[in-house]
């Protein structure tokens, strides 16, 4: 767990998702970290094992190596260059301040059972969509700001750690939105709940599509024809 004093730590710098308190000394610190790390997993296989993990224990990473990861993930396309997104981390008790929210604005008969649901994985990274007034479409930043968190989440596989994207009804929870801050003109996209998986627990791998059905060849000449035919 993050040793770090608060449990909501923002990770919300316009260019890496670095905390605005982030000083130039931890950034070099990073830059050094960067240089040094050996990669645990190669790129296919990382992409090829990771799985959604649904249930998660401690240890997480702590602040300064979740910031390290996002600073890598921000490398995905990015159209402008506009990094349309932030991350709010929740922690520890504030887990517990967020359940209320989804309890709260729940509308079901067992308010109790939804104010558990924070506490399924021991930190909960909050993904903000914040769209930049540009000439860049809306869907691009959005795919942008998907790529990051695609990113992000190979990153913590190959880190030793597990992680689930958690949508549902409570990204629109608007007592979740006024506690976390998240403005009139960002959407929430939901949580990755993140932790080291479970080893008790086997994950069951989603089976692979059919190639033919997801991959085809460009042919002009038929193309042509099925046109001329409308």
């Amino acid at each position: 767990m993050s040793s770090r004093p608060s449990p909501e730590v923002r990770l919300d710098h316009p260019v890496a998702g670095i905390s605005r308190h982030q000083t130039s000394g931890d950034r070099s610190a990073w830059q050094d970290v960067e240089e040094s790390k050996e990669i645990q997993v190669e790129v296919p296989a990382a992409i090829r094992t990771r799985m959604s993990q649904h249930r998660l224990l401690d240890p997480t990473p702590d602040h300064s190596e979740l910031g390290h990861m996002i600073e890598s993930a921000a490398h995905a396309p990015d159209h402008g260059r506009l990094h349309p997104w932030r991350f709010i981390t929740v922690r520890g008790h504030a887990r517990e301040a967020l359940g209320q929210c989804f309890a709260v604005d729940s509308g079901t008969k067992s308010p109790e059972q939804v104010a558990q649901l924070p506490l399924r994985a021991p930190l909960l990274v909050t993904i903000v969509f914040r769209p930049r007034g540009n000439t860049i479409p809306g869907w691009e930043q959005l795919v942008a700001t998907a790529g990051v968190v695609n990113n992000l989440m190979l990153l913590l596989h190959n880190g030793g750690y597990g992680s689930i994207w958690k949508t549902g009804k409570h990204v629109s929870s608007p007592s979740a939105r006024a506690m976390l801050d998240v403005h009139k003109d960002e959407s929430l996209l939901g949580w990755l709940y993140v932790g080291t998986p479970d080893p008790t627990t086997v994950s069951r791998r989603a089976e692979l599509p059919s190639l033919d059905e997801h991959l085809s060849d460009f042919q002009p000449t038929t193309c042509l024809a099925q046109a001329r035919g409308h």
